[in-house]
């Protein structure tokens, strides 16, 4: 599919504080066509060049239906023609999956599609709501990368699950003493180097040496799951952070709400890695220490963004070893 979007005025979709304070789902459709756009517009494409590619469809939840928009054709749905306001074709059916969800599905395809409900049912500001619909776009890229689901199933960790739900239920030892201990040894360290100014090439070192004892408590299995969960949901938050970032510094207008959304997520990101461990925070620490993590690697080598999709990936400890330009390092 080449769909094409008509282009929301980007000035337009950032001017909406009444909407940032209090969402609107009378019309979540608009919304998420906006965030689409706002995914595929420069700002947001300079750290992902890829998102700009990506097929435009999606699918809205409301309590009754699922509805599929701008798909050619849609697999399970049934093209409606109750919405004939649209510059684009919309396929409906009962709702199948819970009324509260955000995610990135296989539903059409080898590439992913966001599905979500609006942010008024998530109880999210459109501000997150458009941050957390760009972490799902990422989502949909990452599934088109080459190999990707070769080298997914290579892991070899989802046991007899074809559906993908391993990724979430995987038996992780979030409540074992030793693995408690070490990542939150791990997690106050790194919440230590994401907030500092500058980094040596010592901190990094002692890092390092933290991160194998940390993974020193996992079985093989649990390393290779880890590691995946830091490369897939850490950089989907890192992408939010940056995102948030970039259009904060732009020349667009109402930019304060991305920046406020850039500090709330920084501030999380440190109280999680300083307070929190696996037995508290279970699988949501992945994406506080992946995306921490991922936020080293960016100053140790701001190319590493090119080499992402690369077959060597799902293995966070490499991208660690300051074999880049290192210019944000000081004595690199």
């Amino acid at each position: 599919m080449d769909h094409r979007l008509s282009l929301i005025p980007i000035g337009l979709l950032l001017s909406c504080d009444a909407l940032a304070d209090a969402p609107d789902d009378s019309d979540v459709f608009a919304l998420a066509r906006a965030a689409v756009t706002l995914s595929r517009e420069e700002e947001a494409t300079s750290v992902w060049p890829g998102m700009a590619e990506l097929d435009e469809g999606f699918v809205i939840v409301t309590p009754d239906y699922e509805t599929a928009y701008c798909f050619d054709a849609a697999p399970g749905f049934v093209l409606t023609t109750e919405i004939d306001s649209l510059d684009c074709k919309a396929h409906r059916r009962k709702r199948i999956f819970p009324q509260q969800i955000q995610a990135s599905l296989n539903l059409f395809g080898a590439e992913e599609t966001v599905m979500t409900s609006g942010p008024g049912a998530l109880g999210q500001t459109l501000t997150d709501w458009q941050l957390l619909f760009i972490h799902e776009r990422f989502h949909q890229w990452q599934s088109t990368l080459p190999d990707y689901a070769v080298t997914v199933s290579a892991l070899d960790l989802a046991g007899d699950d074809d559906t993908g739900m391993w990724m979430l239920t995987y038996p992780f030892p979030y409540d074992g003493p030793a693995v408690n201990e070490r990542f939150a040894e791990l997690g106050r360290e790194l919440a230590r180097l994401f907030a500092a100014k500058e980094l040596s090439p010592k901190d990094i070192d002692r890092y390092r040496s933290l991160r194998e004892k940390a993974f020193a408590t996992l079985s093989d299995a649990e390393r290779r799951y880890a590691e995946f969960q830091l490369w897939k949901e850490g950089a989907a938050r890192w992408t939010e952070l940056a995102v948030a970032d970039v259009l904060a510094n732009s020349e667009l207008t109402d930019t304060q709400r991305f920046a406020a959304a850039a500090d709330a997520r920084r501030g999380q990101i440190q109280e999680i890695l300083n307070k929190h461990s696996f037995a508290s925070a279970q699988r949501g620490l992945f994406y506080a220490l992946g995306a921490a993590e991922w936020e080293l690697v960016e100053r140790i080598d701001p190319t590493w963004r090119e080499r992402y999709g690369d077959t060597a990936r799902f293995v966070m400890d490499s991208a660690l070893t300051g074999d880049g330009d290192c210019r944000s390092v000081a004595g690199c």
